[in-house]
């Protein structure tokens, strides 16, 4: 977890303290808050997972009847904190080098990393060319700086955890990721061949999800879930930035969808013989 992110949470903490010092649920805080008001975002805001504004900050000390003196604190507080959302989301303008270097050290931490991708082959499954189109996509964007050969090269290399003796590994990835290309076909076709190389890795637990299965829950965003000895946390990458979420029973909801997916999910020779009808499709192109 980054310090930025510590800090939101300790934040929400502060936040939850004085509703909770109400007796009010966050159902009724957030119907007592008003407009633009909801259970979701009182929740968000006390776990941390949402940076705070001045305004929400503003109303929320005005309902908990907090002291001036308090209420000013929390206010700069929450300058501070929307400061440096700003620098942190600002971070992938350097590129994302850095980012991938981060992931390879919290992979190697981990004893347990469960991938769920729905619409992009698992990063830490890609060849080198498709990552490198990835990165050139994203970088293009966001209009941040270009860096995509040696981002490419890192993602790469995250790949050793793979045959780290001691981790436990699930990937799962939907068809549809595969059946709608981001790269030229040759490189789909190379990647694919990646795919099914991972199938046969004894420490991997590989599925795809086909096409046309009934899902057991909606398809919003593809995640990892990496388990240290600290703890547990789950990574959500979205277009603008990325999510860390830590609260457990938080994590739990993401557990659940995963343990959901697998029984949809076709894994070994199954998994092997829909690889290969793909990537024959993309070599007739």
């Amino acid at each position: 977890m980054t310090g930025f992110e510590d800090r939101r949470q300790d934040f929400g903490r502060t936040l939850r303290r004085l509703r909770e010092a109400t007796d009010m649920t966050g159902v009724e805080w957030a119907a007592a808050l008003g407009d633009g008001w909801s259970q979701s975002k009182v929740s968000k805001l006390e776990l941390g997972t949402q940076t705070a504004t001045e305004d929400d900050v503003r109303a929320w000390c005005a309902l908990a009847a907090t002291p001036d003196s308090v209420a000013a604190d929390l206010m700069n507080q929450a300058r501070e904190l929307q400061s440096a959302h700003v620098v942190w989301r600002r971070r992938l303008r350097h590129g994302h080098r850095d980012r991938q270097a981060e992931s390879l050290a919290t992979d190697d931490e981990a004893t347990s990393i469960r991938v769920v991708e729905f619409g992009v082959v698992p990063g830490l499954v890609q060849v080198f060319e498709y990552a490198r189109e990835v990165f050139i996509r994203h970088a293009e964007l966001l209009a941040v700086a270009r860096d995509a050969d040696e981002s490419a090269r890192l993602r790469v290399a995250r790949q050793q955890v793979l045959y780290q003796p001691g981790k436990r590994i699930e990937i799962l990835v939907a068809e549809a990721a595969l059946r709608n290309p981001i790269a030229a076909p040759s490189v789909m076709v190379a990647q694919i061949d990646r795919l099914i190389t991972v199938t046969g890795l004894p420490s991997v637990r590989f599925g795809v999800i086909p096409l046309g299965v009934q899902m057991p829950y909606v398809p919003v965003n593809g995640y990892t879930i990496k388990s240290t000895a600290d703890g547990e946390t789950v990574f959500v990458e979205q277009y603008t930035d990325e999510h860390r979420i830590t609260d457990p029973a938080e994590v739990g909801v993401y557990h659940k969808i995963t343990d959901s997916l697998w029984p949809i999910a076709v894994t070994g020779a199954d998994a092997r013989d829909l690889l290969m009808r793909v990537a024959e499709q993309y070599r007739t192109l």
